[in-house]
């Protein structure tokens, strides 16, 4: 009978789920016995931290029926039609299978940005939503090192955008959170949130198109939450059990302890959230003050948290970029920096294009070694979430206004 033997040997896996069921992964115990630690749904997957000598078992969620089980070291294990468990060394890449939903069409590849991250929607979802999203990633990024972001495609990091009509569970990786409290206060994780951020468990980070367009967003209209989810991916994937990582949290340490931000406030309940908050406010992304303790542009970092300053630096860079240069409508009561931001025409955009195509062969999705294998004591990843509240004539403009801009670099 497989049971679980004492190891000092971490490893990780990852559990992926191809049927059109969920299925249930569960650790067999030292004395034999199950105990389920993910429920994976129809086309999602889940990292696993364990060890090398404990048994891993794969049974369909609905009937209890025993799939197989796998024991060793780290692996990519694939439950695929009829019952059937690939196992694979090492973490692969995880590609998320296209499916159809009605009314919303096919749920699929739709556009990548220029260091090669997916984006995915549904049909319902316009190809401007796409390109926006894309664009902004491309300037947000345009400094990210290389091997932060290598680590981000190991992990299997894309964007989902949430079509103006949807929920964010109707997004097929946030299926499992359907009905769960947001842990923000405004009740289950389909109505309170706009938006969630990638983390090692699972790394698919996600927007609202409304954000995107900046067209109607009665949510998030003074702020955008691309940079603040993609933040946290970049944090969590990007710099996972890196260095950097370990740096920005005692630099949230350093910064709750001396009182640098209003206590209790959004930007320094925990790291993720100083990071993101913090991101934002480094390409000058929100108008709120209620969140950031009033930290609002990149010169107003600079002065209060020097330290923090310097490590969205070694990420981001210091270049000319701010969002609202290129944001294809207004913040909420921000017009005038907006049509600031207009009359630059485009002298600030660094040299990245926008993702053009959308469809086609060239949607590649890329081939990156997976995660590391952890070295020291196991943790049990977990999504990040958002924890906060929320306070087509454009798409030709946009699109003109992008062309013009890169015509001028």
């Amino acid at each position: 009978m497989a049971r679980s033997k004492d190891c000092e040997t971490a490893c990780r896996h990852r559990f992926n789920n191809d049927t059109d069921g969920p299925v249930k992964f569960l650790w067999i115990d030292y004395d034999g016995q199950e105990h389920a630690y993910a429920t994976v749904f129809p086309g999602q997957s889940h990292i696993q931290d364990t060890y090398t000598s404990h048994p891993w078992r794969a049974r369909v969620a609905d009937t209890g029926a025993e799939i197989g089980e796998y024991v060793g070291p780290g692996a990519t294990l694939t439950v695929l039609p009829g019952a059937r468990l690939r196992v694979e060394p090492g973490l692969q890449p995880r590609r998320p299978p296209d499916m159809h939903v009605a009314p919303w069409g096919w749920y699929r590849q739709r556009g990548r940005c220029a260091r090669g991250h997916p984006i995915y929607a549904f049909d319902c979802v316009p190809d401007a939503a796409v390109r926006l999203a894309a664009f902004t990633m491309d300037c947000m990024t345009a400094h990210l090192p290389a091997p932060a972001v290598s680590r981000m495609h190991g992990w299997g990091a894309f964007l989902a955008i949430i079509g103006r009509g949807q929920v964010t569970t109707d997004i097929p990786q946030y299926a499992q959170y359907r009905g769960q409290d947001s842990g923000n206060g405004g009740g289950r994780v389909e109505t309170a949130t706009r938006g969630l951020g990638g983390g090692t468990s699972n790394p698919v980070s996600s927007v609202g198109e409304e954000n995107l367009t900046m067209e109607d967003d009665v949510h998030y209209g003074c702020e955008s939450i691309l940079i603040h989810e993609w933040a946290h991916a970049v944090m969590d994937l990007g710099y996972a059990e890196q260095p950097l990582q370990a740096e920005i949290v005692e630099c949230w340490k350093a910064a709750e302890k001396r009182g640098t931000y209003v206590k209790g406030s959004y930007i320094i309940s925990n790291p993720g959230e100083y990071w993101a908050e913090a991101s934002q406010a480094w390409f000058e992304a929100t108008m709120r003050d209620d969140v950031t303790s009033g930290l609002k542009t990149r010169d107003a970092v600079k002065r209060a948290d020097p330290w923090l300053a310097s490590l969205l630096t070694r990420v981001y860079g210091d270049g000319p970029w701010r969002y609202w240069h290129t944001c294809p409508r207004p913040f909420t009561g921000d017009e005038a920096r907006w049509q600031a931001g207009r009359a630059l025409g485009g002298r600030t955009v660094p040299p990245v294009a926008p993702y053009q195509a959308v469809g086609g062969a060239e949607l590649g999705w890329p081939a990156q070694a997976g995660p590391p294998q952890p070295t020291g004591p196991t943790l049990r990843p977990d999504q990040r979430r958002r924890r906060r509240r929320s306070a087509s004539k454009w798409v030709e403009e946009v699109t003109e206004t992008l062309a013009g801009m890169l015509k001028k670099l």
